[in-house]
């Protein structure tokens, strides 16, 4: 179904989330990093915003792909799949 739950994506202290939305091509991004979690919630702090047409403060170049990815899956008619996961290693590096 479109707008529902597309994916089961395990979080991590230090991980990233986008969240986008527009009307009309006109752009709300927001990216939050957990800052820490237990077994019934995660705390999360605003690291960007985008409104208005520009980012405060300005979007840090590693998190680019996954900004890009929020914006082609909000402008998703009826999306019904994940568009962008990374995974890490325990040693940190990229799956």
């Amino acid at each position: 179904m479109a707008c529902s739950e597309h994916a089961l994506v395990p979080i991590q202290q230090g991980d990233f989330v986008v969240e986008a939305s527009h009307h009309r091509g006109d752009f709300l991004i927001d990216v939050w990093k957990i800052v820490s979690l237990d077994n019934q919630k995660a705390e999360a702090e605003l690291v960007t915003s985008f409104r208005w047409g520009e980012w405060n403060p300005p979007l840090p170049e590693y998190l680019k792909k996954a900004v890009d990815a929020s914006i082609k899956k909000a402008s998703c008619y009826h999306c019904r799949s994940p568009h962008y996961c990374v995974g890490y290693t325990d040693e940190g590096g990229d799956k």
